[in-house]
């Protein structure tokens, strides 16, 4: 189902499905290769290996985003989900979280600064943190 969408609507009510139509109705329009690309919801059994992997119980809007589409199939059409941004399947999400956490543990064992500007401390300006989860990639190590 394709839902329409007039510029003085909100998007505060509508459901991860209801947005995830209004992006598909883009994506038809606009980026067919983009809709063609998304990929078919998670399984549960995917879902669980996810949250396994990460520890964590993942937030209900991000676990129904993925029973919509696990990200956008592999390998990525180099960012057509997202402003030059690809949505990463939950196997990417695993192997980037992995990649970036021990990076940045290798960085600070050097005694490296992870912060990623001359910011003030307040803003927690950093390059990467490990409670974070990436979920869009640029490809270029942008999440």
């Amino acid at each position: 189902m394709t839902m329409s969408i007039k510029p003085e609507d909100s998007l505060d009510n509508l459901s991860i499905r209801e947005l995830w139509d209004l992006l598909e109705g883009y994506y038809l329009q606009y980026f067919p290769q983009a809709y063609h690309k998304l990929a078919p919801p998670i399984t549960s059994e995917e879902l669980q290996q996810l949250e396994t992997a990460l520890k964590v119980t993942l937030p209900n809007d991000y676990k129904e985003s993925l029973r919509v589409h696990n990200g956008q199939g592999s390998p990525p059409i180099g960012g057509l989900f997202m402003a030059g941004y690809d949505y990463i399947n939950h196997e990417d999400v695993i192997s980037e979280k992995a990649f970036l956490d021990d990076f940045v543990a290798e960085f600070v064992a050097e005694g490296e600064d992870i912060h990623a500007g001359n910011h003030p401390v307040e803003t927690k300006d950093l390059m990467w943190s490990s409670k974070w989860i990436p979920i869009t990639s640029d490809g270029h190590f942008a999440y």
